[in-house]
Order: C-alpha cells, then structure tokens, then sequence
C-alpha cells in the first residue's frame, strides 16, 4: 500500500492473513539459527509478529490509527472519517463500540489451557470448546463435559480470538511449538509466565487489591444493517455501471488513438494518465476538453483531429449521465423530494471540480404534500 493513490486515484489496499501464517512466521523467527540472533532480539520480533496479528484480527479501532500509533504518531479516527470514500473498513463499518470486562472469561481460558496442558491443544480447538462447537473430535475426548464448554459463547469467534491473542501479547498465554516436526506449522497453547499473576490477583483469597482486569473492546452496532445494505447495494450497483462505462470508455479512446496515429505510437504524444483523465472528466466540448485536462492544447486538438475523441466521449458520457440521473429520481423518491435538474448534465465535468462533492448537484427541493393518491 505505500505507492497507493500517488497518482490522485482511489486505491483499495487488501490485507490477506490466516492463523497459519502468522504461526510458520513465529516458527522461522525461533528456529532461525543462520543469522544467529540472539534469544532477546527474537524475542523483539515475536512480540512484533504478535502486534501485527492483533492488528490482523482487531475490526473495532481505525486502521490508520493503529498503523501511526505503532510509529508514535496520533491519528484520530475522525480524520479517516473525514473523507467516505477514503475511509478504513473499521470506520466504514463499526457505528457503536463497547468495552467490556473480560476477566473472568480470561481465568476460564487460563484454567482451560492449564487443564489441557497434557494433551497439545492448538488455538482452533481451545477456541472451538469456549464457543460450544459440539463435533466429533470433542466429543470423542469427553471435552464436551468440561466446565468451560461453551463458558464464552456471548463473543464471536473473532472476539474471542482477539481475546485470546491479547492474553498471548500480554504473556498470560503462550504458543510453544514441538521440535521434532519443524516441517509442520503447528503451535500449542501453554500457560504463560504471567498467568499465575492473572488468576492469583482476582483470586477471592488473595489478599492484594489491585487486581487485574482483561478489557476488550467489541462492535456493538454495525453500519451495515438492513437499510443501509439497500442503500450500499445501490451504491454499489451504480458505481460498478460507471466503472464499467469507464473501462469501456478508455478501451475505446486507446483503440481510437491507434487509429489516429497509425504506426507511430501515441504514447509519446499523450500519456496513458491523460487518456484516464478524459475518461475521469468526459468533456463534451472542444473548450472544455483543452481546459480541463491539461495535456490537451488548442495546437494538439487539431493537429491529431481529437474531435475523433471527442465523440467517444460524448456517446459514452451520455450513458454516464443517464445512470447518475436515475440514481438521483430513485434518491429523490426515497426523501420524498422533487428534484429540479436546472443544471445541464453535460457541464457538470467542469462543476466537479470547483465544487465540493456535496454540491455537484444544484437542486431546488420543495415539499409537496402528499393527497390520498400515493402520488407526491
């Protein structure tokens, strides 16, 4: 993601992970005896793969957020929020947090793993007997009887994971792997150094009063329910038509340019960002073709014949237009507003640009009130 919209465009930047991975990385970082690293410097990196994880797994606090605060840098959330179509999927999604006392969930989790020490349970499976996952394998082991099946069925199975990962970063929990299958990338659960502080501090007979607490923060409200996934299904339905519009566009004026400047190549008269910005733009003048983007002169215009161009990007400019226009009637009929189209669909590349997204559209909105024929 770091070369990401250094062109002006909107960049999606997809994170991909599995519990697997982050385990064969722990095992390369313990078994790596080339670069002769000390314990304390894997250690370092242990605890840096573990951040990277929680960073993994964690779907309530703002990408951008958690990434500068790593490099000691306050980003508030509300800066990501500031633009929608640049937001992170956390802030795009989450709508209410909460946090909440995870402690006695945790003690469950220490005594669960302490109980299983003997018998090389993995992450999955721990997690699996918390939520109450009644399959064979546990049932075959008599682990369907423990006090802790299903004790942390109230998380999803990614909140108890995040739980538990906190526990492993916190060293109440660790992962130790089995020297003799190096090639197999699996890691079991163990108490960890800082367990017997957890429960001894929270202990009724312990006398020390500061106790411990395990806090996680977890979505209480999400974005996405069932009117606003109408909304987004729209949304997204429309911008799917545009983009495909564009990419057509953009094959069109590619094919065209072959055309203009037969065996010679057109690229070192126009550049491949000038044709997106036509496509971004869709001038349907001479005029506004040589203003708004900004390769484009008067002395070029004629010399290549780009009114060849400039049909293309009216033809598939109008169809741009008609798909925003019914997405705006269905907007308007949704606010039981009435809409007046006074500006011209075809100058509205040139008002993008000197008005805030907010205001691409002027419209004079009247209430009209409704009789008893359904009609507005």
């Amino acid at each position: 993601s770091g070369r990401a919209g250094r062109d002006g465009e909107i960049a999606n930047c997809h994170l991909f992970y599995c519990y697997e991975d982050f385990i064969k990385m722990k095992r390369l970082i313990l078994y790596d005896d080339e670069s002769k690293s000390s314990m304390q410097t894997k250690q370092v990196r242990i605890n840096n793969i573990n951040r990277v994880y929680d960073y993994c797994l964690n779907n309530v606090t703002c990408r951008r957020t958690q990434v500068l605060e790593y490099f000691g840098e306050l980003f508030p959330s509300s800066e990501c929020k500031r633009i929608i179509s640049t937001e992170c999927d956390n802030c795009r999604q989450v709508y209410k947090t909460s946090s909440i006392d995870c402690t006695r969930l945790s003690i469950e989790i220490l005594k669960l793993v302490s109980d299983l020490n003997q018998i090389n349970s993995t992450l999955p499976y721990i997690i699996d007997i918390l939520r109450g996952v009644d399959n064979k394998t546990i049932r075959d082991a008599g682990h369907h009887r423990l006090r802790a099946f299903n004790s942390c069925h109230q998380l999803t199975r990614l909140d108890l994971e995040r739980l538990i990962s906190r526990l492993i970063i916190d060293g109440y929990l660790k992962q130790e792997f089995i020297d003799q299958q190096p090639s197999l990338n699996i890691a079991y659960l163990r108490p960890g150094i800082n367990a017997v502080q957890l429960t001894s501090s929270n202990s009724q007979r312990s006398g020390n009063t500061t106790k411990i607490q395990i806090e996680l923060t977890i979505r209480i409200e999400q974005m996405n329910n069932t009117n606003n996934n109408t909304d987004e299904e729209r949304s997204n339905s429309k911008q799917k038509s545009i983009e495909q519009i564009n990419e057509q566009c953009f094959t069109e004026l590619k094919k065209e340019l072959k055309i203009i400047f037969g065996t010679s190549s057109y690229s070192n008269v126009i550049s491949e960002r000038t044709i997106k910005e036509l496509v971004k733009f869709m001038p349907r003048s001479k005029e506004k073709m040589i203003k708004n983007v900004h390769e484009v002169t008067e002395e070029l215009y004629k010399q290549h014949d780009f009114n060849r161009l400039l049909r293309i990007l009216q033809r598939f400019g109008s169809q741009r237009d008609e798909i925003k226009r019914k997405d705006l009637i269905q907007n308007s009929s949704d606010s039981e507003h009435e809409i007046d189209f006074s500006l011209d669909f075809t100058d509205r590349s040139t008002y993008d640009k000197k008005r805030p997204m907010a205001s691409v559209i002027t419209t004079t909105i009247t209430k009209r009130k409704r009789g008893h024929g359904g009609s507005f």
